[in-house]
């Protein structure tokens, strides 16, 4: 039995644990902001590809050019496509 005044043995192994435990966590954490960052620009990367494809084949004919199409080019209709009408209500 430990008293109040005593130090449990367990708790310096405990601890040693714990705290080789949170460093792991944040080394895994970091390495998961690192890949969703890197995948965040692989994936504008590709879409800026694709909507560049899709003005060449609207240039070309080869598709109808939409208007309502949202583009990473035309920031208009990105906007337009994306925005929400504002409310002018006060209540």
């Amino acid at each position: 039995m430990n008293g109040a005044g005593q130090e449990n043995p367990k708790d310096e192994q405990y601890s040693k644990t714990i705290l080789a435990s949170y460093e792991k966590a944040q080394m895994h954490q970091e390495e998961k902001i690192g890949l969703s960052e890197r995948s965040a620009v692989l994936l504008d990367r590709q879409i800026k590809r694709l909507d560049l494809k899709i003005r060449d084949l609207q240039n070309e004919g080869a598709i109808a050019i939409d208007p309502q199409l949202p583009s990473l080019l035309n920031n208009t209709a990105n906007l337009s496509t994306r925005m929400l009408p504002l409310s002018t209500s006060t209540t």
